[in-house]
């Protein structure tokens, strides 16, 4: 749901080989945080660095001082599944943070 107060847990991805050489995925989840979800208008255009920020929507969101969220992790937000494009530090607080999503 967009809006205030939008529920998403944090999932950590990881692949594992077994004794036959083929890979299994394993899903793990982190956090379960609430936060505001927002689609991206194509008007708005983010940037890091000189790369653009390819993402659908950006969840604004506090995370515990100490976890870590970065661009290897995926995340659930009412029963759908975003991949996290870049995660923006604001302010560089260490606790407010701005994900950018792309829609899996």
């Amino acid at each position: 749901m967009l809006g205030e107060n939008s529920s998403a847990v944090i999932y950590v991805k990881a692949k594992t080989k077994d004794a036959l050489g083929s890979f299994s995925s394993t899903t793990t989840g982190v956090i379960d945080i609430r936060g505001k979800f927002e689609k991206i208008s194509g008007d708005k255009m983010a940037y890091n660095g000189r790369k653009e920020i390819i993402a659908d929507f950006v969840f604004y969101c506090n995370i515990p001082v100490g976890l870590l969220v970065d661009e290897s992790m995926t995340t659930m937000i009412d029963g759908r599944e975003y991949a996290i494009a870049f995660v923006e530090n604001m302010n560089e607080s260490d606790v407010f943070y701005k994900m950018y999503l792309r829609t899996l």
